[in-house]
């Protein structure tokens, strides 16, 4: 149902999580991330989980609007995961100051259950290669998304990263990416 003057078409923006229930179509590539988010929870390999699509193919609407809906409404079979803290963040021209704020935010938030954790979602990944001037800072920003995707048990992070796919060769540079690719990613 809508309400009166609400419109289910974001145009050229990407659909949120605020706008799930306008999204549909795409609930088995959400299935397939859930199923990756699952084995991570499970002690799959360490490591991010890479979700990769041309331009304009819904990559951001799937993980705003698919991925983080799907957790808030309890779809991944972990225990408590529906109240696991999410965040959602674009790296910006300075990604490593753009992901410690972000994980800031999560440090005031209290999780509950013996084997909570948290989701960082961070879309369109290829802004650390067209808007980060610096390739130490860059370099410095995958070694944080390394050693946080690492992380195994309770009170560590699922990491979910969001790239375009014409990024893919110069993703290939960086051992966090490459792993990602070998062992998790779904194309879309």
């Amino acid at each position: 149902e809508t309400a009166p003057g609400e419109c289910p078409y974001p145009g050229l923006d990407a659909f949120g999580p605020g706008q799930a229930k306008w999204f549909f179509g795409r609930e088995s590539v959400t299935g397939e991330l859930l199923r990756y988010l699952d084995e991570m929870v499970l002690g799959g390999p360490g490591g991010p989980l890479l979700v990769v699509a041309p331009s304009g193919a819904g990559k951001s609407s799937l993980l705003g609007a698919g991925l983080l809906n799907a957790l808030a409404e309890g779809r991944l079979p972990a225990a408590g995961s529906a109240v696991w803290p999410r965040l959602m963040i674009t790296p910006g021209s300075h990604p490593v100051q753009t992901l410690r704020s972000a994980l800031a935010t999560l440090a005031n938030v209290q999780t509950v259950g013996g084997d909570s954790r948290f989701v960082v979602v961070i879309d369109q990944l290829e802004e650390v290669f067209t808007v980060c001037e610096s390739e130490a800072e860059r370099s410095a920003f995958f070694d944080e998304i390394g050693t946080l995707a690492a992380d195994a048990g309770p009170g560590s992070a699922l990491v979910v990263l969001g790239m375009r796919a014409d990024f893919y060769a110069r993703a290939t540079s960086y051992p966090v990416l490459r792993q990602a690719m070998q062992a998790r990613q779904v194309v879309v």
